[in-house]
């Protein structure tokens, strides 16, 4: 049996469909994904525990808690992550202004680019 060695992506998004939508992209794209995860107590475990080579991070999650202490952690141990949101870029934490943002609506082809640029 060959090793997997398709990148893995983190995805953290709590709207259902969209996380679908991801998974799909990145499945079509020849990526393993982690997730999508919703809630910010299972991201911010898969964030410090799992091993992934990037992650796709919505902003806004449910009950209103934002993602940034998991982009903080991912700052903190390397791995590249970028924001996909509808939120606007100047809306973003200051901190992770220079992140890649991928706005809501996106293509398939949008999100195997940006998963391609973050895993080189």
């Amino acid at each position: 049996m060959e090793a997997d060695d398709r990148p893995t992506i983190l995805v953290v998004e709590d709207e259902f469909l969209i996380g679908i939508l991801l998974a799909d992209a990145l499945a079509a794209g020849r990526f393993r994904i982690i997730g999508p995860l919703a809630r910010l107590a299972e991201a911010l475990d898969a964030a410090r525990t799992k091993s992934f080579d990037a992650a796709l991070l919505d902003i806004q999650l449910a009950q209103g808690e934002d993602v940034y202490p998991v982009a903080e952690v991912l700052a903190e141990r390397g791995i590249p992550f970028a924001f996909v949101s509808s939120r606007p870029k100047d809306q973003i934490d200051y901190r992770f202004i220079v992140r890649p943002v991928l706005s809501k609506p996106f293509s398939e082809a949008d999100v195997q680019e940006l998963a391609r640029a973050l895993t080189r």
